[in-house]
């Protein structure tokens, strides 16, 4: 394989992935949630959307294996279809992540903020305590 039949085999994934993830986003989501697949999938399964995510991309990543294990990727448009996906689930994992440390950090501030202007039974406002991880410390 030259460098150039390498480089234009990467051109051909990627060109396609990015495509194939903002049409299916837009008949997946609903009402303008780009990760409501994943957070609708969460509350069915009762579990968290990235675990929801990681379970929907399994069956991608069967499929790729079995075409491994059989050493026949001869339905190219199947093999580059699961490829794009996987691909686009991994996208979507790093979305959820990215989404999760930001709803985490705006709660801590606001639990901190909170603390810091509620008064507490002497009057005053919490002084002695820190957040972390969504959860109220004391300082001792």
């Amino acid at each position: 394989m030259t460098r150039e039949e390498f480089n234009k085999l990467l051109d051909e994934l990627d060109d396609n992935s990015v495509e194939t993830l903002k049409k299916k986003n837009e008949k997946y989501s609903l009402g303008g949630d780009p990760i409501h697949n994943f957070t609708s999938g969460a509350d069915i399964m009762g579990d968290t959307p990235a675990k929801t995510c990681w379970g929907y991309m399994t069956k991608h990543l069967v499929a790729l294996r079995d075409m491994v294990d059989r050493d026949d990727f001869s339905d190219r448009e199947d093999f580059l279809e699961k490829c794009q996906d996987t691909i686009n689930y991994i996208r979507f994992l790093w979305v959820l992540g990215n989404e999760k440390l930001t709803n985490k950090i705006e709660t801590d501030n606001e639990v901190e903020n909170f603390m810091k202007n509620e008064p507490n039974d002497s009057g005053g406002p919490f002084d002695d305590f820190f957040v972390e991880d969504g959860r109220i410390w004391t300082k001792r």
